[in-house]
Order: structure tokens, then sequence, then C-alpha cells
């Protein structure tokens, strides 16, 4: 092993202490321990290791060879005294020898027997051990307990946190060389782009979400960025930053019109897919508070004016006539005006005539299929589905375009998204990601490129606010082959299963990283302790002694055991600053989050954020 491997199993024995300390403080009063070192030709007690350090190990003996480290056992030593360094007859080294003082008819066992018999377990019952002897004095029984760790090799992989000196993806995964690339997941963790099934993370957490996940990857400025961006402090804080490292800066800005830049949802309509997934929008934004128990007729019908509707603007109108606004008006001149419906037939018989393409009239005929009195309901019932569309500052700001979505790809550019607090308008947020989702995955195509030449990030804090995107469960799960990759920030994860019952589950299992920031919510402290899994124990009484059981002639059985690795309760009492964060395919980590004060960007970042 080198210095590295050396510095980081002291952290593994460390930390690993510590855990047990806090989760089994029953079982570790008044328990007297020995830390011993091998250095110079001698075993040390106490004292710090050349490499490792300082470790005032109260109940662990850790085994050493001239300075490296054969293998991390750790050994409760209650019965146990330790008599003065002698040579091993057998390797011809300086070893301590392990005496029971507790048990009489126990025979003393050196250190090297003891390993012995430990690793003779390991091979029998798992990859390594670490074994604790309980202090018992009835009946001269002891009791040995076995918990399994992971081998020296992938020791740094254990679900404990440790103090790297570099922050990269080690131990959960493998960052890119260059940091810029990486994802930030913690203090101590990042995984480099492509390193994961995909780039997708899931952040569940009440508070801290914004400082120790969402900003430290802002800082990264890797990619494209679309930004949810409620009440507009990322803009605040970000915008000057993005601009002094040559990003092209957008806002859609839906609580000041007046300083937003212009989207067009029709401007990126192309075919009648694209028409059917802005209606769904549409419907997923505004049918919350209405019956659900609505005749599918009707439902079916409304959706097929509307859907008539955007298709003639798009196919037989001029471009800058092209918007929303255009579209209620004709929905509101066929419901109140003179001629009413008899104005919808004239307009779509002559467009029939003139249009290239007539898409529309199939589904204006399936609109006429109503009555006359049903027809004026389903135009009402369109109508008030845009009503957003009527207010002055939206018309204005959806009259053109300028968000430009393909050239996301094909330079640096983030794009500030900004709610306002009127839930009507969450529907052009709903409309825009789901373009530039649909639309970058055509561009892809069009361009025959795959993934697209940047990344594109979609940064989704407060996810559940802007009503259930279409086909995003789809989108989540093919995103990585188009280089495009979501950060979804939840605070609960009733949240995400309201919002799209049928697909929580695939959505969850779509993000190959999950991070829990803590949430007063039971069922997703039940959640993480699902996810993060068990632990076995695997235990046996001894009657005799180690050195017998050596020998082979003890034959008691071991037992196993299981039980969750963290308790409810420990998941519901996590302190603020810790993170459990987990990585598909590798083992759990409960880490410090991240201090965004050590990015190398923090300086720029902060500078600006003071102007």
């Amino acid at each position: 092993m080198d210095q590295e491997d050396l510095e980081h199993a002291g952290d593994y024995v460390t930390e690993l202490y510590k855990l047990f300390k806090e989760h089994e403080k029953e079982h570790y009063e008044n328990v007297l321990v020995e830390y011993y070192r091998y250095n110079s030709n001698k075993w040390r007690p106490g004292g710090g290791h050349p490499l490792l350090g300082s470790l005032e190990l109260g109940n662990a003996i850790v085994y050493f060879k001239k300075n490296q480290i054969a293998s991390p056992y750790f050994i409760r030593l209650p019965m146990f005294d330790v008599d003065p360094v002698e040579t091993d007859l057998d390797s011809g080294m300086l070893m301590c020898r392990l005496v029971a003082n507790d048990f009489p008819s126990m025979p003393e066992c050196s250190i090297r027997a003891f390993m012995t018999w430990v690793e003779s377990l390991s091979r029998k019952y798992g990859d390594t051990a670490m074994a604790q002897t309980n202090d018992t004095k009835q009946e001269g029984r002891g009791e040995s307990t076995l918990l399994w760790v992971p081998q020296k090799d992938t020791i740094m992989q254990k679900n404990i946190p440790l103090n790297h000196v570099e922050t990269q993806t080690y131990p959960i995964g493998k960052a890119d060389k260059d940091e810029q690339k990486n994802i930030i997941l913690s203090q101590h963790n990042c995984v480099g782009f492509g390193q994961m099934g995909n780039n997708n993370v899931l952040v569940i957490g009440g508070i801290g979400k914004s400082r120790e996940i969402i900003q430290p990857n802002l800082l990264q400025a890797f990619g494209s960025y679309v930004i949810l961006d409620r009440g507009g402090e990322y803009f605040n804080r970000n915008a000057s930053f993005f601009r002094k490292k040559g990003y092209q800066v957008r806002v859609l800005n839906l609580s000041d019109a007046g300083h937003s830049d212009q989207y067009n949802p029709l401007h990126y309509v192309r075919d009648e897919e694209d028409v059917s997934l802005l209606v769904q929008c549409i419907f997923n934004c505004t049918s919350a508070n209405r019956d659900q128990t609505a005749d599918s007729f009707w439902e079916k019908t409304e959706r097929a004016i509307l859907e008539a509707l955007i298709l003639y603007m798009v196919q037989c109108c001029p471009k800058e006539e092209r918007n929303f606004a255009a579209v209620l008006k004709l929905l509101n001149d066929a419901k109140t005006g003179e001629q009413g419906l008899d104005a919808l037939d004239k307009l779509f018989g002559e467009a029939k005539n003139t249009a290239k393409e007539d898409s529309f009239t199939v589904r204006y005929h399936v609109f006429k299929q109503a009555g006359k009195k049903t027809a004026m309901s389903i135009l009402t019932a369109a109508a008030v589905r845009l009503a957003v569309f009527a207010r002055k500052d939206i018309q204005t700001l959806t009259k053109d375009d300028q968000m430009e979505i393909e050239m996301m790809s094909e330079e640096d550019t983030v794009t500030f998204l900004i709610p306002s607090a009127n839930d009507d308008d969450a529907m052009l947020i709903n409309m825009i990601y789901t373009q530039m989702m649909d639309r970058l995955y055509k561009y892809a195509a069009e361009t025959n490129c795959f993934p697209l030449p940047r990344q594109v990030r979609f940064v989704m804090d407060d996810f559940a606010s802007f009503g259930a995107l279409p086909r995003f469960q789809m989108k989540l799960a093919t995103m990585r082959k188009y280089g495009l990759s979501g950060m979804l920030c939840v605070h609960s994860l009733a949240q995400i299963k309201t919002l799209y019952p049928e697909d929580w589950e695939t959505i969850m299992g779509s993000c190959m990283a999950f991070v829990y920031l803590g949430a007063d919510e039971a069922e997703v402290h039940q959640e993480v302790v699902r996810m993060v899994g068990k632990m076995t124990i695997v235990s046996k009484n001894i009657t005799q002694s180690i050195a017998d059981d050596i020998a082979g002639s003890n034959p008691h059985p071991l037992k196993n055991a299981n039980r969750d690795f963290l308790s409810v309760d420990e998941v519901r009492r996590m302190e603020p600053g810790k993170e459990v964060c987990m990585v598909m395919g590798r083992q759990p980590l409960y880490d410090d989050c991240y201090d965004i004060s050590t990015h190398p960007n923090y300086s720029l970042w902060a500078v600006q954020k003071i102007r």
C-alpha cells in the first residue's frame, strides 16, 4: 500500500469507531481497549502512527506489519490483557500476545493466531470480518460477534464519511480529471459526467438544497443550464458570474415580464406531435381543480378544438400572428361573436382550400360532433384554460421568441425560469421545459449528433410546483443519449407521488444519484432506510477458547441476523450539515454537505454576488 492508501485506511478506522460509538453506546461503555502500532521493530501502545496520526481508539487494536496495514480488524478486548513483545516462532516476527484474563479456561492466543481464526471465518462467511468479544463471566462463557466489512481493496466504499484530501468522486464513483466536469454530491464526493448510468440526480430536503447542492453545481460552469428560479434568487446571484464565464444569459421572468426575454411556444411547433404535446401541457396545468370524473368525450372535444386552432395558426397564419393570444381571440369570437360557430366553420373551410396541409380539419370535425349548445360550452372551457394569455404582460412576452432553444446545445447558455406567485402562469414553465427537452431530442436527430455538443442540465428546484411534464418519465430514462440531465429537487417524497402517481417509481429509478438532506416526513425516512439497506451480523457462542476454534474443535455454528444499517429514528434525527448520498451500484455514504466556500470559483461568484 502507498501512503495515500494508509491515510484513507486511518480515516476508515477512526470513522468506523465513531459510528459504532454513536449507534451502540450501551455496548461500549466502560470498556478498556488498547490501540497498538508496530514501529521501529517494536509494538507501541497508543500514541500516533507516523501516517495515520493520533487515534485514540478506546476499543480497537489495529494490526500493523512494519508500517504496513495487513488488515484493519477491530477487536473489542475487555477479556484480554496484552503481554510484552516476543518473537513469533513460526514467522520470526516480533509479536504481542493476547491473554484471556476473564476466563481461566481460555488459553493464551497470539495476535497472529487470532487473525488466522478471523481470516478463516472471513473466507467461510464473508469478504473480511471484524471481531468483537463481549465481557461475560457467566459460567465461563464468552460471546464473539463478527460484523462484515468490505475487503481492504474496496474499503473506501464503506458507507461512512471519509476525510479525503481531494474532493473527487472517490469513494462512490469515478471523477473526471477535469474537476469542472463533475457533479458535486457532497463535500467529499462528486461523479464525473458519464460515469453513472445517467447523470440525473434526485434531491429530497426541506432546507439546504440551494446552497449545498444546486449552487455548487452551478459554479462548475460546465455545459448549459436551465434553472427553475422561484423568486429570482439564482438569477440575481449568478447572472454576472455566468457572463464572466462567457455564457449567453437568458431569462423567462413571469413575475416581471418587462425584464424578460420573449418566449412564444408556437415558435417551436413543427408537426402534429408538437401540438399534442403542447395541449397536454395546458391540460396538466389546468386540470388540478376540475372535476376528475368529467366526461371523456367532453375532454377529447376540448383537446380537439385547441389542437385544431393551433395547427391552423401554424399552417395558415403569418409568423408574426402565431401566438396564443390569437388562439384565445378566435375562441372568444366564436363563443361571443354574432356569427358564433359559423365563423369557425367559414375559417376552417377557407383554410382547408388554401393550406398545404389540413391536419386541423380532422380535429375540427371531432369538435363538430358535439351539439351546438355543448360546443359553445366546450369553447368556453377551452378559453378558460387559456385565460393566462388574456393578460397584457403575457401577451407581450409570448408574442415573439428569443429563447433559441436549439442553441443551448451549441454554445454555453444559462436560462433562468422565474415563475410568479400566480399559479396560472406555471403553464408557461411547464411548456418551456417540455419543449426544450422535446426540441433538443429532435435537434439531435436532425443533426445526427448523439450526444449533443453541449451538456444541457435541467436544474429543477421546487420540481413539483409547475405541474406534471408530459412523458417526463420516458424522457428522464433516455436523456443521457442526448447529453441532457436533470437535477430534481423536492421537499418530500409525497410531492413526487402526488404529481406522478403512476410513474413516481420510474422517475426515482431513472435518477442514478439520490441525495437526502433531511425532511420532516415519515414516508421519506422509511424510504431512505430501505435504500441504505441492511447490515449482516454473524454471532456464535464460544464455550472453550479461540485457540480451540482455530483447531476446529468448536462445533457451534454461526448465526446470521439482519438489521437496518440506519433506523427510521436515526434518519429523522440526522443533524444539520449532513446528508445521505447514494449512487446506483455503490455503497451509500453519510457525509458532510458541500462547503461552497471551498469551490475554486467561489471567490469570483462571491464578488459578483456582492455587486
